[in-house]
């Protein structure tokens, strides 16, 4: 299902939310163009191995961040 926010507000306050959605079989995501989603699903295994030793690691927008640092995928876009 998508969403769509009249205020940016809203948006970003529904984001925030979104972890309280941990341990249900429900989640939340930007609606992602198909090369975005390709580049996150390229990327989603290091942030995966990076969060389960213990390192920082966020996602912005399509961006992968671990300890700071950007990582890029081979394919970059």
């Amino acid at each position: 299902m998508l969403l769509k926010f009249v205020t940016s507000e809203d948006h970003q306050a529904a984001l925030r939310g979104r972890k309280g959605l941990a341990g249900t079989k429900l989640g939340m995501d930007k609606d992602l163009t198909l090369a975005q989603q390709a580049h996150k699903l390229e990327l989603w295994p290091l942030f995966k191995e990076a969060k389960a030793t213990g390192k920082c690691a966020f996602w912005c927008a399509t961006k992968l961040f671990i300890n700071g640092i950007q990582i890029c995928p081979s394919s970059s876009m």
